[in-house]
């Protein structure tokens, strides 16, 4: 995530985003506050690594302060002074634009290695965002009411987010959470993957094997439930991407993007090159693809299915 918003703000649209007098020493003086400061940072086995070793000179480059920005947004630091408030906005109303560029040139060659984790990673981008929270954190908290301590306990008994969020209210109130960690469970839509199909069709002229995957998508909205305001964005919008994807060498095999605005069952069909599927199989034990489904509002709701490879036919 963090190598995708460094890429986006290096692009020319943040050429021209004013570093005022004096702002290279403010920008210098927020980066102590940031998890990833003004390079791309290392990527660990489990964290990120923040780079330290930087010309100085760089904190005057627009670029960089549109990544310090972003950083800021993300954990809710204090911005140096007001004019920093209306540059972060300037900011966030062009990223939907430039990750849905970014996303479309990067699956170009769906038939390349590593091309299913970077769809979903491009999902994961947007939770990010639209939750203002940081990747890799607890998916409790990107609410504010969970402390850590609250989160241990959940954990402790086993729970996820998910497992509450489909939980009754009668089976939540036994959990210990306050009137505030429940409004904001609240806000998070229920959503249900339902019917999962597998078929494929060979082409008589071409020998092409094509094949098929459908599901229903029923999206719950909470009766309770409340608006967020992380953010500017739509939240009577809610989003999913759907891919498919190869356990083995994580070739992406089909993805699609579907926006839901009120609550109800969509239909959702992915074709894919069913012989690059079965080539990516190791055994005949292993004749499954994975498929995701991930939401663009929330974090923690996710899911994924494994799906036989059984030959029948349509």
């Amino acid at each position: 995530v963090a190598s995708i918003l460094y890429a986006l703000v290096h692009t020319h649209e943040f050429a021209e985003l004013p570093v005022r007098h004096n702002e290279e020493q403010l920008n210098s003086e927020l980066n102590e506050e940031l998890p990833w400061g003004p390079l791309r940072p290392i990527i660990g086995k489990t964290t990120t690594i923040k780079v330290d070793d930087f010309d100085e000179d760089i904190m005057a480059e627009p670029h960089t302060k549109g990544y310090l920005l972003i950083q800021a947004f993300l954990v809710k630091a204090k911005l140096p002074i007001s004019d920093y408030i209306n540059d972060t906005k300037s900011v966030l109303d062009q990223l939907p634009r430039l990750l849905a560029a970014m996303e479309s040139i990067a699956m170009n060659n769906l038939a390349t290695e590593g091309r299913f984790d970077l769809i979903c990673m491009f999902a994961i981008t947007r939770q990010v965002i639209n939750t203002r929270s940081m990747p890799g954190g607890d998916p409790f908290l990107q609410f504010s009411s969970f402390t850590k301590d609250k989160v241990k306990k959940m954990k402790k008994r086993g729970l996820t987010l998910r497992d509450i969020v489909e939980m009754t209210d009668k089976e939540k109130s036994t959990l210990g959470l306050s009137s505030k960690n429940l409004l904001d469970i609240r806000s998070l839509p229920i959503f249900v993957v339902q019917n999962i199909s597998l078929s494929f069709i060979a082409d008589k002229t071409s020998q092409e094997r094509k094949g098929t995957i459908k599901f229903e998508l029923l999206l719950k909205k909470n009766k309770n439930r409340r608006r967020r305001s992380n953010n500017n964005q739509n939240e009577d919008t809610l989003g999913f991407v759907a891919a498919i994807g190869t356990q083995h060498n994580n070739f992406l095999l089909a993805h699609k993007t579907v926006t839901m605005v009120s609550s109800g069952t969509r239909g959702v069909e992915l074709t894919f090159d069913w012989d690059l599927a079965k080539s990516c199989c190791t055994s005949d034990d292993d004749q499954k693809v994975l498929l995701r489904v991930l939401s663009t509002n929330a974090k923690g709701l996710d899911l994924e299915f494994a799906v036989p490879l059984n030959e029948t036919k349509k």
